[in-house]
């Protein structure tokens, strides 16, 4: 049988970290990083470096939670042959934070 979800916990680094454990070339990738409380996610039809970013935080009443939805065209997510390319969004790929990739064939 065929892996067709490969799951992956990495450090972030600030620098583009490569993702090879999956042994496939992705469809759909989607990296979360518990600490910063951010999530990126990124189809084969997104061009290269890219990913649609959802950010979860407090607004400035520090009375709820809110999510900015936003497109990143430049240090998001680069699919290759094995895996992936996490690149060096700063809301993403934050030094020491845990980072959890899951890559869907």
């Amino acid at each position: 049988m065929e892996n067709y979800i490969y799951t992956e916990k990495v450090a972030g680094t600030g620098a583009a970290i490569s993702i090879t454990g999956a042994g496939f070339k992705p469809s759909v990738v989607e990296v979360i990083n518990s600490e910063g409380l951010c999530t990126l996610k990124h189809t084969k039809d997104m061009p290269a470096a890219s990913g649609y970013k959802i950010l979860t935080g407090i607004d400035t009443t520090s009375a709820d939670t809110v999510s900015l939805h936003k497109f990143v065209s430049s240090g998001g997510i680069t699919l290759t042959d094995r895996g992936c390319t996490i690149g060096t969004d700063t809301d993403i790929n934050v030094s020491g934070e845990d980072l959890y990739v899951i890559c869907y064939r």
